[in-house]
């Protein structure tokens, strides 16, 4: 209708007040759907940003959680004066449900199309060392309760000053041996999580803070733990 009567209006057919009020109605109604599909669009482009800097404080929430985790847990394995106290003096205890502390990885999805491939991958290897931590605590603790301990009380080492020689003689080269390896094992996963959670976390917070220039996200300064006894 709007070329017909632009055409008209050029033929002299009809004169220009004619043709505004002809033209006007189809010009609002395009106007108007043009802006309210802009007003749509603004509205979800901020909802998803919104979406992704909530992702992102998520995702540092949880990583100060899992170091806070790591540190009060495993306290009395570093604190040991060595690695057979590591193994026969550190009780078995159960700790609260720290793997329910889980990086949501999908809602940072947005990281790929960002250019941030290799941080989502950092993030989910992160995740899975936390993981590991606590499955080897939980390996040592069901050892500890189910074999160790009767052993140890069995053969009157409780309280009793031997050497690690004779401790091995006594407990028998299976029970020695174990102990002293998922101890180990539990320490290096440790001191391996207690290093690499606190640079994940700066490398989370960088990133969102080049994403996020004038947005507030949770930091903490990190305190580098004390030395092994004896080293």
């Amino acid at each position: 209708m709007t070329l017909i009567a632009l055409g008209a209006a050029y033929l002299q057919l009809i004169d220009v007040k004619d043709l505004v009020v002809a033209v006007l109605p189809v010009l609002t109604t395009f106007l108007g759907a043009t802006l309210a599909f802009r007003l749509n669009e603004d509205r979800e482009e901020k909802k998803e940003q919104l979406r992704r800097k909530q992702a992102l404080d998520y995702s540092l929430f949880i990583l100060l959680r899992q170091d806070n985790a790591v540190r009060q847990s495993l306290e009395p394995y570093r604190t040991a004066a060595n690695d057979a106290a590591r193994a026969f003096m550190v009780p078995a205890f159960k700790p609260p449900d720290y793997l329910s502390l889980k990086q949501d990885i999908a809602s940072l999805s947005f990281l790929l199309e960002l250019g941030y491939p290799q941080l989502l991958f950092e993030l989910s290897i992160e995740q899975e060392r936390f993981e590991q931590v606590f499955e080897a605590l939980r390996i040592r603790n069901q050892f500890y309760v189910g074999e160790l301990q009767p052993a140890l009380e069995r053969t009157g080492m409780n309280g009793s000053k031997v050497t690690l020689a004779e401790a091995k003689t006594i407990l028998g080269a299976r029970i020695y041996d174990s102990a002293m390896n998922q101890a180990q094992d539990l320490f290096d996963h440790f001191q391996a999580s207690e290093k690499s959670i606190p640079e994940m976390f700066a490398s989370i917070r960088s990133t969102a803070k080049a994403l996020f220039p004038s947005a507030a996200f949770v930091s903490y300064e990190y305190n580098a733990p004390p030395k092994e006894p004896g080293s």
